[in-house]
């Protein structure tokens, strides 16, 4: 038996247009997410308040609506791992599916860090893509090039400006007046689906009192 390094991660052959769920079933599968959060939420509450549970025995009725929440909230934000690139197309593997988005295509590209992980966002005319920095670097060198030279094409191009925290993925220089994380527009979707938990939790546990 021959040894030898493992292969190293790189692109792939074609993977023919960008896989994206059509915008209809985004909806419907966004709704439904957020009616099961609703409910689980409600019956969360429900429980707490009927039977007077303390913290330890809370946490079977709290996981299942945690676990849809993350869910909810991975979906809307187009998170997505396992990633890997033709050399045009980036794709990866989400809450929905496979997700991809055309590299040539870039409108914004933003930041967002959390405990110490850099979560990239990058947004096209059809749709975002989320990962964090060690995702894609896992996809191989060849992929963080691939991602490195569309993002400065974009710049280039003059349809946005690089962050200064995208930019230090690669190391790349940072423009005047570049903003510091740019927009990743999940704050909106983030307090959205927040505010859905604790209003249904808040109303289970009304009706539980009662």
């Amino acid at each position: 038996m021959q040894g030898g390094a493992p292969p190293v991660p790189g692109l792939v052959p074609p993977l023919g247009p960008p896989q994206r769920l059509p915008s209809g079933v985004r909806r419907l599968a966004l709704t439904a997410g957020l009616v099961l959060l609703a409910a689980l939420s409600v019956w969360c509450g429900w429980e707490m308040a009927s039977k007077d549970l303390d913290r330890l025995h809370t946490v079977p009725y709290v996981v299942p609506a945690a676990v849809v929440l993350v869910g909810v909230l991975f979906a809307w934000t187009g998170n997505v791992w396992k990633l890997r690139s033709d050399g045009r197309v980036l794709e990866g593997t989400g809450v929905l599916g496979r997700e991809g988005i055309d590299l040539t295509t870039l409108t914004g590209v933003a930041a967002v860090q959390n405990r110490r992980k850099l979560a990239v966002t990058l947004h096209t005319p059809a749709g975002r893509l989320a990962f964090d920095e060690g995702s894609l670097r896992k996809a191989g060198p060849q992929v963080v090039d691939v991602v490195g030279r569309a993002v400065w094409a974009g710049q280039e191009q003059g349809r946005y400006l690089i962050p200064v925290q995208v930019a230090g993925v690669w190391q790349m220089p940072v423009q005047p007046g570049a903003p510091k994380k740019g927009k990743a527009g999940a704050t909106g979707i983030t307090l959205a689906t927040l505010g859905v938990f604790l209003a249904a939790l808040v109303v289970g546990i009304v009706l539980g009192l009662s």
